[in-house]
């Protein structure tokens, strides 16, 4: 079994597991197996998390579920301010650039 580490990265963004998806179906290839299929996707949607959150103009922090009852406008807030930048990000997205900005698989329990 083989694990790799990516810093977490807090708040609500939504599509991810819809991007993660995507990403693994994108890049599976037989021939290398799903291991790195799955690390290049993890790594795409980090750095595409990474870059929505710096240009993010979200003001609203956490997912508080008693403050977003008190306020029914602060969910479509969030979500508006952390809407994924996948257009920005579209040459990520169409290469193999996990491996560019460092992700990798590990090894630590191969």
């Amino acid at each position: 079994m083989t694990a790799f580490r990516i810093p977490r990265i807090s708040g609500y963004f939504s599509g991810t597991g819809d991007l993660f998806s995507a990403l693994v179906l994108a890049h599976f290839d037989p021939a290398t197996g799903l291991a790195e299929a799955t690390s290049l996707a993890a790594g795409t949607v980090h750095a595409i998390l990474r870059d929505t959150l710096a240009h993010s103009t979200d003001t609203v922090d956490g997912t508080d579920s008693d403050r977003d009852a008190a306020d029914v406008d602060r969910v479509v807030r969030r979500m508006r301010a952390r809407e994924l930048r996948l257009v920005q990000n579209a040459g990520l997205i169409s290469g193999k650039s996990a491996r560019a900005i460092g992700y990798s698989w590990s090894g630590l329990w191969e």
